[in-house]
């Protein structure tokens, strides 16, 4: 992936500590998009996911806490089941790798 290619990310995390539990939450809402309790949506570039990592390991506890990153495949298939979160019909993303949420 190139530094100033967009791509889908998938974030989640298990925090155990409540104070780091928000400051998470906080960050990761200022960058992506929440689709279930501990698990945001992030499209950014491969430049803007380094810089987030480094963000997100500052509010962790490498001891206690557990965070993930999982680039989304171009052309993925998603299967959604059960209440969303997220307003209906929200479009994430750009071009051919958008995802209608919804």
């Amino acid at each position: 992936m190139g530094l100033n290619t967009l791509a889908n990310w998938i974030v989640c995390y298990d925090v155990a500590h409540p104070r780091r539990l928000a400051r998470m939450f906080k960050l990761l809402k200022s960058h992506g998009i929440p689709l279930q309790f501990s698990v945001f949506l992030v499209v950014c570039s491969g430049r803007d996911v380094a810089l987030l990592e480094a963000k997100l390991a500052q509010c962790m506890n490498r001891h206690e806490d557990d965070v993930r990153l999982y680039r989304l495949p171009v052309g993925q298939h998603k299967v959604m089941l059960g209440q969303s979160l997220v307003v209906q019909d929200v479009l994430v993303g750009c071009g051919m790798d958008a995802w209608q949420l919804g």
